[in-house]
């Protein structure tokens, strides 16, 4: 009787023993089907892009996205043969193609956002590691999709540069094309920009480029005019530079034009309108000189004999703009 009290007592020892013993045999084998599964999955390169694995006794499930149909059967065959599984089972989904094949970098302060589609490989990495270079804050939105050119990575690779001269700045890369949007940083050379921005990578080509010069406070524009000649200094809106550059010889006949005016943003709404008031008037001066500064005109000098441009200035200016007026009569004749 006490031999079989003992042996009662022994047996759930016993049966502990054997569980935990064949859920330690478990984790074993499951852990060396991992390690298996990653060698080999490490061979078929970039055949797979987000590859996950699960194991489960001694089946062995792959999860992620194929480059190809071709790549999907070429993943599972590699995992399908190794040692100790059971059974493999593929829960992977083929690439689909992005026509047209869009990319979205956003700019704004220390953070870059990606967005639309990425192709396999490292571009993507490569991209995001050129975003951090410039000291941002990269989040990555894109999906993996087929369907890139060849000249993709480059392109993607120029445009981060860029990225980097301007402050917010949007750049779209749709299949070879790229478009730029933004405003240029402070202490960038606006003109370089332009031309920088212009020449993508041989193979790609630029569509469209809306860059604002870096904006500038107080925004100033002067002309001084006399003794036949006129000259333009400080900031224009860089929108309406090329109007001004045309309207100064028209509204003062006759000037020799010296022109030193820099294209800049943050402009006052009708600022160019205003400039173009302001240059009539100043012709109408012997000689003289025109500052618009922000919302505020100037017109100082002495005015011509039976002229009246001050008035004529205040009747053409914009709404929302002030006048001073700082004018002498002409010199009286001596007999």
């Amino acid at each position: 009787m006490l031999q079989t009290l003992k042996g009662l007592i022994g047996l759930p020892i016993l049966a502990g023993i054997i569980y935990f013993g064949a859920q330690s045999l478990a984790a074993r084998v499951e852990a060396e089907l991992t390690e298996s599964a990653g060698r080999a999955l490490s061979n078929v390169g970039d055949a797979i892009i987000d590859v996950r694995t699960k194991v489960s006794g001694r089946d062995l499930t792959i999860q992620g996205l194929a480059v190809s149909e071709a790549d999907r059967d070429r993943v599972m065959t590699a995992v399908s043969g190794l040692q100790g599984v059971g059974r493999a089972i593929g829960e992977i989904r083929a690439l689909g193609t992005a026509k047209p094949f869009v990319l979205d970098i956003t700019r704004r302060g220390p953070r870059a956002i990606i967005t639309g589609f990425a192709p396999p490989g490292q571009s993507r990495t490569q991209l995001r590691e050129a975003l951090a270079t410039l000291g941002l804050e990269v989040e990555d939105r894109a999906e993996w999709a087929n369907g890139a050119p060849p000249i993709f990575t480059s392109l993607a690779a120029f445009a981060s540069t860029q990225l980097g001269a301007l402050d917010p700045g949007v750049a779209r890369l749709s299949d070879a094309t790229l478009s730029l949007r933004g405003e240029t940083r402070p202490g960038v050379d606006y003109a370089k920009l332009l031309v920088a921005a212009a020449s993508p990578p041989a193979g790609a080509k630029t569509v469209e480029l809306d860059l604002a010069p870096a904006a500038v406070s107080p925004f100033v524009f002067s002309a001084k005019f006399g003794a036949g000649a006129l000259r333009l200094e400080g900031s224009a809106p860089f929108r309406d530079l090329g109007e001004i550059r045309t309207a100064a010889p028209i509204l003062c006949p006759g000037a020799a034009i010296s022109d030193e005016l820099a294209p800049a943003g943050g402009a006052p709404r009708e600022f160019a309108a205003a400039i173009a008031a302001g240059l009539r008037a100043l012709s109408e001066l012997r000689q003289g000189e025109l500052i618009v500064s922000d919302r505020v005109v100037t017109l100082k000098g002495e005015a011509k004999p039976a002229s009246n441009p001050g008035e004529s200035l205040a009747l053409k200016l914009p709404q929302g703009y002030g006048l001073v007026l700082q004018l002498t009569a002409p010199a009286a004749m001596t007999p």
